[in-house]
């Protein structure tokens, strides 16, 4: 069973890989990281963030945000990068109020 879960994970069909978990939540942990890194790359960033969170990887969560502010102060759209900073201020909050 498990192998049947990396091989959907790796030819990235996801969604026979969420089905998968359901009936077996043993394989969460080996979802989230792979499914956030696909929902990147093809540019669903509030999803990614989400799944980087599931996975507990918030600093690649993090990631996400300092990208897109980056981007955002390069193209001067400075009102969307300051909401990006916004963001990236809480998550870091966050972490710090996890931490202790």
């Amino acid at each position: 069973m498990k192998s049947l879960m990396i091989s959907n994970i790796e030819l990235e069909k996801f969604d026979e890989a969420f089905t998968l978990m359901k009936t077996n939540p043993e394989f969460e942990k080996l979802i989230h990281q792979p499914y956030a890194e696909w929902l990147e790359k093809n540019d669903r960033f509030e999803e990614a963030q989400k799944h980087f969170k599931l996975a507990k990887k918030p600093e690649l969560s993090m990631r996400i945000l300092e990208k897109l502010s980056k981007n955002c102060i390069i193209q001067q759209k400075f009102s969307d990068a300051g909401s990006f900073f916004f963001n990236l201020s809480i998550e870091n909050l966050k972490l710090i109020k996890n931490m202790k």
